[in-house]
Order: C-alpha cells, then sequence, then structure tokens
C-alpha cells in the first residue's frame, strides 16, 4: 500500500481505485495498530472491534475477481441475494409459528376437556406439550420424522377445525 501510495500521488486518492485503495490503507493501518498492541502485551479480548476489522481483510480478494468477470458476478449476485433470503426465512417462521400455535390451542383445548388418559391426550402430551416440543412435531411432520398422520389423528381428535389447519400446513 505504501508503495503504491508513492507511486501514484494523487491516482491513489482520486483514481477509479480509491476505494480499493482507502480500504487496504485502512487495513494497514489497523494491522499496525493490532501489533502494536499485541506487542506491548495489551489482551486482544478488550478490542473486539479490531478483531471484527481484521475479518474485512479478507474482502481484498475481491479485488482479484476483476479478472474473473463471470465469478465476481457470480459472488455478488449471492451477497445481493442474502437480504431477500433473510425475510424469506422471517415469513416462513413467521407462517410456521401461527400453525404450531393454532396446535398448541387445540392441544390445550383437548387436555382441558379430557383429562382421562387416553391414546390422544398420550399423543398430544408426546407432541404438543411445549412450544418447543409442537414446533419440532411440525417440523418432523414435514421432514418424514414423524408420520402427519399421527399429528392430524390427534389434532383432529381435538377439534376437526385443528385437523383442517393442520392439513392446510
Amino acid at each position: 500500500t505504501g508503495l503504491r501510495l508513492a507511486a501514484g500521488g494523487e491516482e491513489f486518492w482520486t483514481g477509479k481505485e480509491r476505494k480499493w485503495n482507502w480500504m487496504d490503507l485502512t487495513l494497514v493501518i489497523l494491522g499496525i495498530f493490532d501489533a502494536a498492541l499485541t506487542g506491548a502485551g495489551i489482551p486482544m479480548g478488550q478490542a473486539k472491534v479490531l478483531r471484527l476489522l481484521r475479518f474485512f481483510r479478507s474482502v481484498r480478494i475481491i479485488r482479484a475477481f476483476r479478472f474473473f468477470r463471470g465469478l465476481r458476478v457470480l459472488v455478488f449476485s449471492v451477497v445481493s441475494s442474502l437480504l431477500p433470503l433473510f425475510w424469506t426465512l422471517v415469513f416462513l417462521l413467521v407462517t410456521v409459528f401461527v400453525f404450531v400455535a393454532s396446535a398448541l390451542q387445540g392441544a390445550a383445548e383437548y387436555l382441558l376437556q379430557f383429562p382421562e388418559e387416553d391414546e390422544t391426550v398420550e399423543l398430544i402430551k408426546r407432541h404438543f406439550t411445549s412450544l418447543s416440543t409442537a414446533w419440532l412435531s411440525h417440523f418432523a411432520a414435514i421432514s418424514s420424522g414423524v408420520s402427519w398422520w399421527t399429528l392430524f389423528e390427534a389434532l383432529w381428535r381435538s377439534h376437526p377445525a385443528y385437523g383442517a389447519i393442520f392439513v392446510v400446513y
């Protein structure tokens, strides 16, 4: 970075590569600061921000991508799709939560009406005793961990509406 600064002169600060140059200069300064702190015996546990900024050194590899246009386009496409992926996952989790909460409501109503032990109470206690077990049961139903029919049958016996909601899920 120092050689490029000396050789480039004003072009270093204003040229088309100026953003990369600024990033390189910042990373070099942070590296010197990090080395000075480490050499002085100051533990890096106190400087978490510096460790985070060290991560950005890995971004420098993207500079090499300018020679590989197709790869650069692919990497930027993946990175730009991360935000829509995040919101898709949020939407999916909220949707599943609505179905899980519905199933828990049906299970609770059944247990209040019929507290005596029978086959349905046993199924409900196994699959719908808490939010986490109901969530896991729903996941198991869509990933072939538990037969969806078993969960449907327990919810249908509690009330046909809850069975129908589970079928929609």
